[in-house]
């Protein structure tokens, strides 16, 4: 008994250095404290204008194929009008159809690099015969407590609250004894973000010509809050610093061609089938990158012993990563087969060539070839032809930004709320923005929403709360307050 006792001990003192505390994740610089001194908070005529704007918004039905985007920018165009706010449009070569809309808010003397609201007018098609309770996907109906429509949520309802916020950032700098602007505050709304992204991509490239400078600060889609994501009860900031880039490829494979009645071993079609399978069998390695490590350190602390402990050494749920498709996309690469051809020229023809479209899709810090070379080895077919149709790299922001620490400040309801850096498993158009070397580029709609809301992106019935566009509104005002706003000399301390 006396000798299991101290054996117990002796593996407790081993193990103290695993139970200690979590090496703190970078020091995330406090924004200027500007919106604290200002009644940001939208009044019931505010919220009233940004619900009739996304309602207006959803009518106007920019589905890409094939875009009409001017519906939406002609939309914009008479909100912002109404408000004093001036705009541009542009119409660049290759998009005369498809305009971009830039909304200015100037600052009198400029100290700062500028600030950019990006968001994307067009949405993905929907079918209204899919819709259930009477209800379309272009009526943008307000009942229940919800707005109801595509784009709703993905992103007609973040261009809302942008333009919202601009006219109350307006209205409270413009002619303020106390605060100014020491950066320009532009809102950029891109048409074709759900197909090739041309909008952003010319924006990105235009930066200097459009805007006088390239821009510091950009906040776009791509993260959002979530209640129960990780654990019951607690609410998370999933923000956006990195996404996986995209490799798109075509694997050909040649083979005899023969009547169908006498198969044999090795034909094209088989070749194909047979690699694919060996693919789908040989997942790609786990990688933990720093943003996902600092996500699970933050919110390791609500889900408790001994889960939160291994949540917080993130070595050890690999395993719970890569068993949801949601978080097994953000911990490394994939690649899917997403179309297949072959055929003869009649049912009975072995054909001589079969292919396949695969879509991969590959985290920031790692090599496109490297993964084309993967893929290759893993299908393991002789003599296989791999095209790629195009590919863009994984990008990443650092977190360690003011405007970061601004999300910290006024997006968490209450202290069980964590704002966290995430990777997002698809791409948007904020990977433009970075391989221009915009330094802080982050996606985050600032609404809290439930799993089953969540769902309803892309898919039947997308609706976001009415409660929680309002409440975007005053999250994100007082956001761009902090990051582009100042006080007076006279008034400083």
């Amino acid at each position: 008994m006396i000798k299991n006792t101290y054996t117990a001990r002796f593996a407790v003192l081993l193990l103290l250095p695993s139970f200690a505390c979590v090496t703190p994740g970078p020091p995330v610089p406090a924004p200027p404290a500007v919106a604290d001194g200002l009644n940001l908070k939208p009044n019931s005529a505010d919220q009233r204008a940004a619900t009739d704007l996304l309602v207006k918004l959803i009518q106007a039905d920019t589905s890409n194929p094939p875009g009409n985007e001017g519906l939406a920018v002609t939309v914009l165009s008479e909100f912002f009008k109404a408000h004093g706010i001036k705009t541009r449009v542009l119409t660049p070569d290759g998009l005369e159809d498809r305009p971009i809309l830039v909304a200015e808010l100037r600052a009198p003397r400029r100290f700062k690099k500028p600030m950019i609201l990006l968001g994307h007018t067009d949405v993905v098609p929907a079918n209204p015969k899919a819709w259930k309770n009477g209800l379309g996907p272009f009526v943008g109906r307000e009942q229940d407590g919800y707005i109801w429509g595509r784009g709703a949520l993905d992103m007609k309802g973040m261009l809302a609250v942008q333009a919202m916020s601009m006219v109350l950032i307006k209205r409270h700098f413009e002619k303020s004894k106390t605060h100014k602007l020491e950066r320009d505050v532009f809102m950029v709304a891109t048409p074709d973000e759900e197909d090739a992204g041309l909008g952003a991509q010319y924006v990105a490239d235009n930066m200097e010509k459009l805007f006088g400078d390239r821009a510091e600060y950009v906040i776009n889609e791509g993260g959002i809050g979530l209640r129960d994501l990780i654990t019951q009860g607690q609410n998370i900031w999933a923000v956006s610093v990195a996404e996986r880039g995209n490799v798109w490829i075509e694997v050909s494979v040649k083979g005899e061609t023969g009547h169908g009645s006498q198969p044999w071993d090795g034909f094209a079609v088989q070749k194909l089938i047979d690699g694919i399978a060996r693919l789908r069998r040989s997942p790609f390695p786990v990688h933990l990158n720093r943003a996902t490590r600092e996500m699970l350190r933050r919110t390791a602390p609500a889900a408790g012993f001994p889960r939160g402990f291994m949540m917080a050494r993130a070595w050890l749920v690999k395993g719970s990563l890569t068993s949801k498709r949601s978080t097994n996309a953000s911990v490394r690469n994939t690649c899917v087969e997403t179309g297949l051809r072959a055929g003869g020229p009649r049912p009975n023809v072995i054909p001589p060539k079969a292919s396949a479209t695969f879509d991969c899709r590959i985290l920031p810090e790692r090599d496109p070839e490297q993964l084309v070379e993967a893929v290759r080895h893993k299908l393991g077919i002789d003599e296989v032809e791999i095209k790629v149709i195009s590919k863009r790299p994984g990008t990443q922001s650092e977190w360690t930004s003011q405007l970061f620490g601004a999300f910290e400040r006024h997006l968490p309801a209450d202290g069980r709320d964590v704002v966290a850096p995430v990777v997002s498993p698809g791409s948007t158009d904020s990977a433009w923005f970075r391989l221009k070397d915009v330094p802080y580029v982050y996606g985050i709609a600032p609404f809290m929403i439930s799993q089953a809301d969540l769902a309803t992106m892309h898919g039947v019935n997308e609706r976001i709360a009415v409660s929680e566009l309002h409440a975007g509104v005053a999250r994100l005002t007082r956001i761009v307050a902090d990051i582009a706003g100042a006080l007076r000399p006279q008034f400083k301390d």
